[in-house]
This record gives structure tokens, sequence and C-alpha cells, in this order.
């Protein structure tokens, strides 16, 4: 996160509007803090049914973003 934080910041206010660039840098933010408090708790209730489910769920999410940034890069 310390290395992708501030070139998406960049990458935000260079792309946005000047009048939307504190929006949507706040919008950014908000999805970032929520990606970091939804996980724990999401691994905690599924460690609580089985103890390799953590693992398994983010290996299959992984996957499935690999294959979608796979698909977008060929199509370009």
């Amino acid at each position: 996160q310390g290395i992708i934080s501030p070139n998406m910041a960049s990458v935000i206010s260079a792309k946005a509007e000047p009048d939307r660039q504190g929006e949507l840098l706040g919008i950014n933010q908000s999805m970032q803090s929520l990606g970091e408090i939804i996980p724990p708790f999401i691994a905690g209730y599924l460690n609580s049914l089985n103890f390799n489910l953590p693992l398994l769920t983010a290996a299959a999410v992984t996957f499935v973003a690999w294959l979608l940034y796979m698909k977008t890069v060929r199509e370009k």
C-alpha cells in the first residue's frame, strides 16, 4: 500500500476534472479503508468454519482477479 497509494492518488488527480478531484480522492481513500477493515472480519468468519478456508478463498479471489486482468490485457 505504501508504494501504490501515492501513485493512485497522482493518477486520479491527473485524470479527474479539477472540480471533482477532492471528491474522487475521498472516494478512493474510503474504498482503501474499507479494503483494510472488511477482509479481517471475513477471514475470521471463514477461519471459524475451517482453518484453511481464508487462504483458499484468497487464492481463488486472486486467481479470478488474474483472469480478469489477462482478459483486459489481451483485448487492448
